[in-house]
């Protein structure tokens, strides 16, 4: 290896610490990486991590032009056995200039070309693998100014001075300084398909006031931000419209720029307090949770309203290691020396090891019952094959028309497949199925690429008519043209207020103003279908609902946990009854008053999984489990200690945990699963049905009943805006269809007719029991769905066993828990989140569980987040009045072995090195232009420029892995080292900076790499450009970039601990995933996530605490995934896609507040590019 020399004796000394890599008080782990430049140019030809240790090494090697591009990256693995895998290469080709990349190819030899204006070095257009186009128009200044896609359809920027400013004439609000409208347009250019939205900005370039076109095609929507005389933002406003007073949300901070108080439009209030390592959030109902830190940001401990604690330990590189809950109960969890998690020990599920190849991917996993399941991929990272005891599934991709970088087909042995066709624009046009038998659907869009048509198996196609401003205004049967469902009008917030079901059924929906929560739904004349009413506490716990064609009313209580504690029935038909509900620490339900008392297992031996339940009257039911966690048996004994012959139940799962049988002595069910372990097959006495539904997570489209008869009942399942509001039932040539309609938690209530009559009115306990729909309880189990077996939150009951199949797990509604433990603890902050068998932390009236897997579906989950949480930055007060869930899971599934809560950016060290993190744009060039910003800071040696280089060093420390505490501290020094070099020439300064940043980095528990790289790019671009100009058009202004410094400084440190506890960036075994949410009427809400495991478990990860449900928005939609060092980014850009596609932010038809890329990100092209190369241009998924 040819080391570059180093300046005098600073280097020497600096580089002194290199090697010491654990924190001490945790005991010392020593990671090891090795570097090889060329003699000749300096640039890195090779690095590797582990070089000493064959299985865990991990080499890239880089060739470069003349030009000194890097046109090749091969990585390889050294690592022998079941470990091992096959080399990597990507490569790029520059222009004859060296300038731009043309071409850039992946491991598999797929392709995508690109053209530039040499002026900006801006691409001008893109050519994907499948050989799709996109065109990129700009202005004199370097500004997009149109968009061309594939299929023809455009976008148009303008920019606008506000009157008063540069001779503009645009009308604008209060300081404002100019604006940017955004218009779609058909293929011909000038046409408008979608309203136009306009976003204004102040002199400082901060987003003041969004407008766009409302459903109606008149009225205007607005939303507003205001900041302090800091720049911080200090309200906002909900979405209104211009005739509407807004109501604010405000946030108030400290003298240190942290968030102590937010205010909520309905006046309810969150403080913050601090106390050194200890913060402490304080919620409207005077509830507590308290977060203690150690000295590298690791959360020690977190104790709940009702003082219980939950303690953490971590590994030297930062692994969260063990959890303790107040009682005891440990979980394990342990990772080799990449910090990949190798082992679980959980006291429900028992012990589970894991194994992966050289780069990082999981290839084999061992579960409690030494059950094996092996994994295999492509040269992508894409799953290719799954071998599990009893299943064995395969993946292929890319050898499809217009396929490349898509799924072509999937099949499992048990007979399933499935196989995916594409159109000329890379839609996905045509899907085929095979189950018993082959069944087709397929979709076809307009002329706008929105979903024209959707045809069902049998044949029944279902048509969507949309408005000139392209909202989902009704949808019809396409053969008959008889209306299905139409939308009529929604408020600001994109809420559905009335809709009309095809058999003239009226729907009318109030929601409160300041909350966006449901107040009433009435339906039919007369409120004789529905009659609704729901009251709310300041944080969104049903205090009391009413139907009002029952008489009948409930109230509820919860403790300061929120878990509810009493249920007060009062109607004609069950008189006045209370339930009481007790709880132990660990949220198992220890005694409900209409049933009796719950008895748990040991400390560390499943101390969550019921192991008796004494009934009020004498007898009990007895339970036992599998080493999985799995309930197999249920016992019923009199109260002498006899058996009861004709009760109890016996139950078996599939290797993946799903459940294969359950038996009674009177009937027993049977499931059969496909390769994405979804639900495709059940056997029951009554019928044989096959289930054509989109995914594992609540999505209904085509079911088949054999009954036992012989007779065939197909089930199309009608969805307007992400909800079912009918069924069409066919048998024979006879067709029936019935209208669905649901309260506020997605149950379905009462069903009508054609005609609009009720024939159906459906009810349920708190917990989900079936119950009269008068309010009596159902002792005796008789009450069952007559012409649906859809019920609570729209979830299939197995009413033969009185369970309720919730696609990943099944539900026992009488005992209010889950029959198998829950792989995920989606809320590692949360005591109550580690039990894995609990109903939605005992909060079934406030949230649902789409999948069986993870709790959400409304809008709040108290005290479940981490730091986005507890430290809310401006960027979130923007996001939701209330603020969101962020999951940090632990995950026993395929493909994922997930690190387990709560993990730290200082185990990043697996991932990416400095080189990969230059090459990344999104990082090197945010860094670069971040302290060019800084460097017009006035005073070389100022606070300022030092505050600056702290705050982009904090950043980039976050992205690059090193952290923000450590990034910071590695351009403090760097800083430092490069005012008390002054004299030396300009290399060695730089040199110096980098050596003193990087060691820093290392003294603070980062890698060098990352220091050293911070320091380099302050010095290089502090020193080297400060003189220079920006392009026109490519920088902040000079106001802003002050700005920008002041308010990274205030924010940084709550910034970085918020991504370091959901991001990972350069680990290249993540799998990052874009998704689309469905609003009531058509609107489209675009988001994306991150993690590891399968892409559609990410989504519904993320789906099931995502603040867009209580505006009535439908479940997440897998929209793009990818896995690799790019990936991250092109997601980034892809996210973008999808708002820009459906009309920008401010557009009635988004549902999204703000950008997936700020306007005034330095990457924001970068990531656009991204996404154009490995998913060409966006087009709605069906």
């Amino acid at each position: 290896m040819r080391k570059r020399p180093w300046h005098g004796v600073l280097g020497k000394t600096l580089l002194g610490s290199l090697l010491v890599l654990g924190q001490a008080q945790a005991g010392t782990m020593t990671r090891t990486s090795s570097f090889e430049y060329d003699a000749a140019t300096g640039l890195l030809t090779k690095e590797v991590i582990e070089p000493d240790n064959a299985q865990l090494r991990l080499e890239t090697s880089y060739t470069y032009d003349a030009y000194g591009n890097k046109v090749s990256a091969t990585t390889s693995s050294a690592a022998s056995g079941a470990a091992a895998v096959a080399p990597r290469t990507s490569g790029t080709t520059y222009d004859a200039n060296g300038q731009f990349p043309v071409t850039s190819t992946n491991a598999l030899g797929q392709s995508e070309s690109r053209t530039y204006d040499a002026r900006f070095g801006k691409v001008t257009s893109l050519t994907g693998p499948n050989g799709l186009t996109t065109q990129w128009q700009y202005d004199s200044f370097g500004r997009k100014t149109r968009e061309i896609r594939a299929d023809g359809t455009q976008t148009k920027w303008e920019y606008l001075y506000c009157s008063g400013v540069n001779g503009g004439t645009t009308p604008c609000p209060s300081y404002g300084a100019y604006v940017v409208v955004s218009t779609p347009l058909a293929s011909d250019g000038t046409t408008a398909n979608g309203p136009w939205s306009k976003v204004y900005f102040d002199s400082l370039d901060r987003e003041i006031k969004t407008e766009t076109v409302g459903f109606d095609g008149s009225s205007i929507v607005a939303k507003d931000t205001q900041y302090d005389s800091l720049g911080r933002v200090s309200r906002t406003s909900l979405p209104y419209y211009a005739n509407q007073t807004q109501q604010w949300s405000t946030v108030t901070y400290d003298a240190l720029s942290r968030v102590v108080l937010t205010t909520a439009p309905d006046g309810s209030q969150s403080q913050t307090t601090y106390n050194g390592l200890t913060i402490t959030v304080t919620n409207a109902l005077n509830q507590t949770q308290t977060k203690v830190k150690n000295s590298q940001g690791q959360v020690v401990k977190v104790i709940d309203a009702q003082n219980n604690s939950l303690t953490y330990q971590y590994d030297a590189i930062g692994n969260m290691i063990a959890t303790k809950d107040p009682n005891g109960n440990v979980v394990q969890l342990s990772y080799d020396l990449r910090g990949r998690k190798i082992g679980m020990v959980d006291p429900d599920m028992g012990t589970w090891s894991y194994e992966y190849n050289g780069f990082g991917e999981l290839i084999r996993q061992t579960d409690a019952k030494g059950q094996v399941s092996t994994i295999s991929y492509d040269k992508l990272g894409r799953m290719t094959s799954r071998s599990e005891p009893d299943l064995v599934s395969t993946w292929t991709y890319d050898n499809c028309a217009k396929g490349v970088g898509k799924l072509c087909s999937v099949s499992s042995d048990n007979g399933y497949q499935k196989t995916n066709s594409y159109d000329n624009l890379g839609r996905n046009v045509s899907t085929s199925t095979t189950i018993d038998t082959a069944y087709a659907e397929g979709v076809s869009y307009d002329a706008n690429g929105r979903i024209a048509t959707q045809t069902y198996p049998t044949g029944l196609v279902v048509k969507y008519v949309y408005t000139s401003l392209g909202y989902l205004k009704e949808v019809r049967n396409n053969q008959t043209n008889a209306l299905l469902w139409r939308g009529d009008t929604q408020n600001a917030m994109g809420q559905l207020l009335q809709q009309t079901y095809g058999n003239n059924v009226v729907t009318q929906q109030v929601f409160e103003a300041t909350t966006g929560r449901l107040k009433n739904i009435y339906a039919g004349a007369g409120n004789s279908v529905q009659n609704f009413s729901y009251q709310y506490d300041s944080l969104g716990n049903m205090v009391s609902r009413a139907d009002g064609n029952q008489n009948l009313t409930e109230t509820f209580l919860y403790d300061s946990l929120n878990r509810l504690t009493n249920a007060v029935v009062n109607s004609p038909q069950a008189g006045l009854s209370s339930t009481n509900y007790s709880y132990d620490a660990l949220g198992n339900i220890t005694n409900r008053s209409d049933m009796g008392s719950y008895v748990y297992g040991a400390v560390n031996g499943r101390p969550h999984a019921l192991k008796e339940l004494n009934f009020i009257h004498g007898g009990k039911l007895q339970y036992t489990y599998d080493a999985n966690g799995a309930l197999i048996a249920e016992v019923a004994v009199d109260s002498t200690g006899a058996v009861i012959a004709d009760r109890g139940r016996t139950e078996s799962y599939t290797s993946y945990g799903m459940l294969k049988t359950v038996s009674s002595p009177s009937v027993a069910l049977s499931f059969v699963y496909g390769p994405d372990h979804q639900r495709i097959k059940q056997v029951a006495p009554s019928a044989t049905t096959i289930y054509l539904n989109p995914d594992n997570t609540g999505g209904l489209f085509y079911e088949k009943d054999i009954k036992a008869d012989g007779t065939v009942e197909h089930k199309h399942y009608i969805t307007a805006g992400g909800s079912v509001i009918a069924l069409i039932k066919q048998t024979g040539t006879t067709q029936t269809i019935n209208y669905m309609h649901r309260d506020q938690l997605g149950s379905t209530t009462t069903i009508t007719d054609e005609s609009g009559n009720v024939i159906e009115r459906l009810a349920y306990e708190p917990f989900g029991k079936r119950r009269q729909a008068g309010g009596a309880t159902d002792s005796e189990g008789t009450v069952v769905g007559i012409n649906t077996d859809r019920g609570f939150t729209n979830h299939e009951h197995l009413e033969e066993l009185g369970l309720i199949h919730m696609n990943g797990r099944v539900y026992d509604p009488a005992l209010g828990r889950f029959m198998s433990a829950d792989p995920y603890i989606q809320a590692p902050d949360n005591i109550q989140s580690y039990n894995r068998y609990a109903y939605v932390l005992n909060q079934p009236l406030v949230l649902t569980d789409p999948s069986g897997y993870l709790f959400g579906g409304l809008f709040r989950v108290p005290f479940i987040d981490n730091a986005w949480n507890n430290h809310i930055k401006p960027v979130a007060a923007q996001i939701a009045t209330v603020v969101a869930v962020a999951a940090c899971t632990y995950y026993t599934g395929y493909a994922t072995a997930c690190a387990g809560g709560i993990t730290t950016a200082s185990a990043k060290a697996q991932g990416a090195s400095w080189n990969d993190a230059l090459k990344s744009g999104a990082i090197a060039g945010a860094t670069a232009f971040a302290f060019q910003q800084v460097a017009k800071i006035p005073g070389s040696d100022s606070f300022g420029r030092y505050a600056g280089h702290m705050a982009v060093g904090c950043a980039n420390g976050t992205l690059t892995g090193g952290g923000c505490a450590r990034g910071a501290a590695a351009a403090f020094v760097g800083k430092w080292i490069t005012n008390q070099t002054e004299g030396w020439n300009d290399v060695y300064r730089g040199v110096a900076a980098s050596v003193a940043g990087g060691t820093v980095s290392v003294i603070g528990g980062g890698r060098f790499e990352n220091g050293a790289m911070t320091a380099a790019f302050g010095y290089m671009f502090n020193q080297w450009l400060s003189s220079r100009q920006i392009v026109a058009g490519t920088g902040l202004r000079a106001g802003a970039a002050t700005l920008l410094a002041t308010s990274l400084v205030n924010a940084a440190g709550d910034l970085a601990s918020a991504i370091e506890d959901v991001a990972d960036l350069d680990n290249p075994s993540k799998t990052y995933v874009t998704y689309t949410k469905l609003g009531p009427i058509g609107q489209v809400y675009g988001g994306r996530a991150g993690g590891f495991g399968l892409p559609k478990d990410i989504v519904a990860r993320r789906d099931a605490y995502h603040h867009m449900n209580l505006l009535g928005y439908g479940k997440a939609n897998l929209d793009e995934s990818l896995t690799g060092p790019e990936a991250y980014a092109a997601i980034r850009g892809r996210e973008q896609n999808i708002i820009d596609y459906y009309g920008g932010i401010g557009n009635p038809r988004v549902g999204n507040m703000i950008n997936g890329i700020s306007p005034l990100n330095m990457s924001r092209d970068f990531y656009l590019q991204m996404s154009e190369k490995y998913f060409g241009q966006y087009k709605p998924k069906d």
